[in-house]
């Protein structure tokens, strides 16, 4: 079996917090796999560590237990210039693609900054290849003359697209990376992560609250709830057959065109809806807000266990 690009084990973050709550959990005990050429979506709300567990990925989160192994490598407290030398192959798109550019700056400066800075190309070639990457996601080679509010938003992401590509990378971290956008730009820009990948044999972990878009573009789900995974396993599956409450109320939540199918939906959205706020101390966290709660669930943690059909579930009522 061959072995994944990205090894997550374990992985616990937490955040300094204020002296009435003096540490913050936002990653509890995380396993991870990613292989080459594989998407795996992350999906949870807002709050859920999907974004810190992307984060810390990139050793932009402070990582207090587990390991983060990339191509073999354990890149868990990675020093400076050995973070600086994955970047080239380690990547991320944000969600805001404008607060992630230098306005005073062209884009093909913005661009080309990783190829000079990290990469060691010279100033004729990195030009080069800022026309070339910009040509790859669908913008002229003139937009790297230009200034990044001079475009809209989904060519904005276009930009940060090529700067992550520019510096041919294995692994891509898409944080949010079409949830501002509007649906028709949506499509196209997910349209354009997807070639990339075909063609470039690209790796991304996929992260969203919305778990239609992380369907069309995932091979794997996996979803979280107050920093844990509580279900994952192939896309189709987990989008269309959920087991765990909390990810069939994500499954609900998604809008559909079939008015019939939306009321149907509306329906599981009340059948699930949050009865009680706040995590028990022990226990499942999600216990306060699901309709199948007993008082297991409020006193024992379930576990990962693996199904027949291959997906995992951390529930004591998956079987009822």
């Amino acid at each position: 079996m061959t072995a994944p690009l990205l090894d997550v084990e374990d992985l616990t973050v937490r955040y300094r917090g204020s002296r009435r709550v003096p540490v913050t959990p936002a990653v509890n005990e995380v396993d991870l796999a990613i292989g080459r050429g594989e998407t795996v979506g992350l999906v949870g709300e807002s709050g859920s560590g999907k974004t810190s567990l992307g984060f810390a990925l990139l050793g932009l989160a402070p990582v207090v237990h587990g390991t983060v192994r990339f191509d073999g490598e354990d890149v868990t407290a990675a020093p400076s210039p050995v973070r600086r030398r994955l970047s080239r192959r380690m990547q991320v798109i944000f969600q805001d693609p404008f607060g992630s550019m230098n306005p005073t700056r062209t884009v093909g400066d913005t661009i080309g900054e990783g190829l000079r800075y990290g990469a060691g190309v010279a100033p004729g070639p990195a030009k080069q290849r800022v026309a070339e990457v910009l040509a790859e996601v669908g913008l002229p080679e003139s937009a790297a003359e230009r200034y990044p509010a001079h475009f809209s938003g989904g060519q904005r992401q276009r930009i940060a697209i090529a700067r992550a590509i520019a510096v041919d990378p294995d692994f891509i971290v898409c944080d949010e990376a079409v949830s501002a956008l509007d649906l028709s730009v949506q499509a196209q820009v997910l349209n354009l992560l997807a070639r990339l990948k075909a063609a470039r044999g690209l790796s991304y972990l996929f992260i969203s609250h919305d778990l239609s878009v992380v369907r069309y573009l995932s091979d794997r789900i996996v979803v979280m709830y107050a920093g844990r995974v509580v279900e994952q396993g192939p896309a189709e599956v987990i989008s269309t057959a959920p087991v765990h409450p909390y990810t069939r109320a994500l499954v609900a939540a998604a809008p559909v065109p079939d008015p019939q199918a939306q009321a149907s939906n509306r329906a599981a959205r009340q059948a699930l809806a949050v009865r009680q706020r706040g995590a028990p101390a022990v226990g499942c966290a999600f216990a306060g807000r699901c309709p199948l709660a007993t008082d297991v669930c409020r006193t024992e943690r379930p576990l990962l266990r693996t199904r027949e059909d291959g997906h995992q579930v951390a529930c004591h009522h998956q079987d009822g």
